[in-house]
């Protein structure tokens, strides 16, 4: 004979597990309620096609004055959401993950901005505890919905379907009586890089960012309000400056960080997404090489690509002029820089195998974009001559770039350079010494390139 049992669950645990059920849990909860001689008549409703967007209302009758609270319940730190006393009140709270400012107040039918959290009241403390679990349910649930945001109807969308719906959903808006201009574009031939600009429309005033979304950093993406407008922030990794910026048409300093404006928050959690998936799938859109299709150049193509390349940068108050030029018999860079405003040459000679390859990067400085090399064991290696007089010796020198992706190509040739040059040293090493020399063989050797 087979036995069987039927487990029968409490109708408040089958409600909590349903997105329908939890909300008809937390309409259930939400009551007037009267402390001491005052009533507030209290409602909870959400939104028919997105069912994370609440909206609590709570009326004080005798003040006549109605507060209204909108929220998307992903924004809810689950933890945060708790019960507490207050004179003869018991108050739920709500905060928001991270204390942002993503609850909309409605005082009176007219917008006051955003706050961190809200608060309602409870009839007691068991009205308390039944409104904090059922508000709870529906926070684990809209947290699990948010990670299923859909990007142009798709949930996993590719790097240029990122792009594209960037590019046609950032836009022009108007807040009030104001009225702003954005616009989002991306190089075809490059498609890593990305224009953003933005316009106040009211004021005149405008702002334009150049940046390579491969510099971005995925975890800085986000959103937040300020000033009651929705605002999404993306950062450089590391906090560099490395976004070229325009202030009303001039060039301004390199910044950090690009502030994109969004509608509303939901526009914004979506535009979110789109972002996070753009700079996520950034690294595998760049070039590996400072020649495209040329993973592995030579030498003489490394230095006719650098002898091409450095040239004349110039700033909004000064004029560089500059050549780069190495000697392969003399395994020797010569590096002359001419600020022509102060008519100052300076010439920098070295031997690239020894520079630290490991330390060889881009960084700016205002509106500069600088390449800094420096030597092994930051070794005073580099011949300096002022005005063709030899000056002493250093142990870094700097280059100027004309920009980011300049200097992100140059670095990468350089750092080929030298690893080139110390291989043909390795092999002259054994050309001259010997495939297996003795001390006196070695010294030879070191005295011959080096003590000159």
């Amino acid at each position: 004979m087979y036995h069987f049992k039927i487990l029968l669950l409490p109708i408040g645990l089958l409600l909590a597990q349903t997105v329908w059920g939890q909300h008809a849990l937390l309409t259930d909860a939400v009551q007037d309620v009267q402390v001491k001689n005052e009533i507030y008549e209290q409602s909870f409703s959400y939104d028919a096609e997105n069912t994370c967007l609440l909206t609590f209302t709570v009326l004080d009758t005798d003040k006549g004055e109605e507060t209204v609270y909108e929220v998307n319940a992903a924004d809810l730190n689950e933890h945060k959401v708790r019960f507490d006393t207050q004179g003869k009140a018991v108050l739920v709270e709500a905060e928001t993950r991270g204390s942002k400012d993503l609850v909309r107040v409605i005082e009176d039918g007219e917008i006051k901005g955003f706050d961190d959290g809200f608060e309602i009241y409870a009839s007691g403390i068991e009205n308390a505890r039944n409104l904090v679990t059922a508000l709870k349910e529906v926070v684990k649930t809209c947290n699990e919905q948010n990670k299923e945001i859909l990007v142009a109807g798709n949930a996993n969308p590719t790097f240029n379907e990122a792009l594209t719906f960037l590019s046609s959903e950032i836009g022009d808006m108007k807040v009030g009586s104001k009225e702003y201009g954005q616009s989002f574009a991306f190089e075809t031939d490059q498609s890593t890089m990305i224009t953003y600009t933005w316009e106040d429309l009211t004021e005149g005033e405008s702002l334009k960012y150049i940046a390579n979304v491969a510099d971005f950093n995925e975890q800085s993406v986000s959103f937040n309000t300020k000033g009651g407008n929705v605002w999404l922030a993306l950062e450089t990794q590391g906090g560099r400056d490395l976004i070229q910026t325009y202030e009303n048409g001039e060039l301004d300093d390199y910044e950090s960080k690009i502030e994109i404006m969004a509608s509303e928050i939901e526009q914004a959690r979506v535009l979110e997404k789109a972002l996070k998936v753009m700079v996520a799938a950034a690294a595998q859109q760049q070039e590996p090489s400072f020649l495209p299709g040329n993973a592995s150049p030579d030498l003489g193509t490394t230095t006719r690509f650098l002898q091409e390349q450095v040239g004349t940068v110039t700033l909004s108050k000064a004029i560089y002029e500059q050549t780069f030029t190495y000697e392969a018999t003399a395994q020797q860079i010569r590096y002359d820089v001419t600020e022509l405003s102060k008519a100052e040459k300076h010439s920098y000679l070295f031997n690239p195998a020894d520079i630290n390859v490991n330390t060889i990067g881009f960084d700016t400085r205002g509106s500069e974009v600088l390449i800094q090399l420096e030597t092994q064991a930051d070794r005073d290696l580099i011949q300096v001559l002022e005005n063709d007089e030899v000056d002493g010796y250093e142990d870094k020198v700097t280059l100027r770039t004309p920009g980011i992706e300049d200097a992100r190509r140059w670095c990468s040739a350089l750092k080929r350079l030298v690893s080139l040059a110390r291989e043909n040293q390795q092999d002259n090493f054994y050309q001259v010494a010997g495939e297996n020399p003795d001390q006196s063989a070695t010294l030879q050797f070191y005295r011959k390139m080096y003590i000159r």
